[in-house]
């Protein structure tokens, strides 16, 4: 084997121990993949409940006979959330289609509430619309919220940080 030969080896390995590193190896869980997932989940939370926004700003406030009225009956008078089903980790996850070089989440359970998360209260009417239903709804009034920012962003790019430093400590440990 030549010196050239050998270099195209050297490469051709690297490149394969390279390609290793992608959205379906093992994270924290499953793969990576679900927990890059379930980490723009999770900010997709704290930014609705903890902000009152979506990725284009502030959420329109509700009517305030409406804010009292979800207050009364279901222990909440947070924008968006009513039964708790719509911005919670089940109906954000939905489903997730991991691959080596993407991850695409899509929204919903597609089902109806079968209870309130914050009150013993549940109307017919709540039973009635499904999660993908009333994010269309809520999308149409306030905006973009099912999607990305920048905090999120920069939080799946310190979890894949930390996961290339483990990834590197693992070959070194070879």
């Amino acid at each position: 084997m030549d010196a050239s030969q050998i270099i195209d080896e050297y490469f051709r390995k690297l490149a394969g121990l390279i390609d290793t590193f992608n959205f379906e190896r093992k994270g924290h869980g499953e793969s990576m993949g679900k927990d890059a997932a379930g980490i723009v989940a999770e900010g997709i939370v704290d930014r609705s409940a903890a902000e009152q926004r979506g990725v284009d700003g502030l959420w329109l406030a509700n009517d305030p006979a409406y804010t009292d009225f979800k207050r009364a009956k279901y222990g909440v008078d947070l924008i968006g959330f009513r039964t708790g089903q719509m911005i919670s980790l089940p109906s954000l996850l939905g489903k997730i289609d991991v691959t080596p070089n993407s991850v695409l989440m899509t929204y919903g359970t597609n089902q109806p509430p079968t209870r309130s998360m914050s009150s013993s209260y549940i109307s017919t009417s709540d039973q009635a619309i499904t999660d993908t239903q009333k994010a269309e709804k809520f999308t149409e009034k306030q905006g973009r919220w099912y999607a990305i920012d920048e905090p999120i962003a920069d939080a799946v790019r310190e979890y894949f940080a930390g996961q290339l430093g483990i990834f590197i400590r693992e070959l070194n440990a070879r």
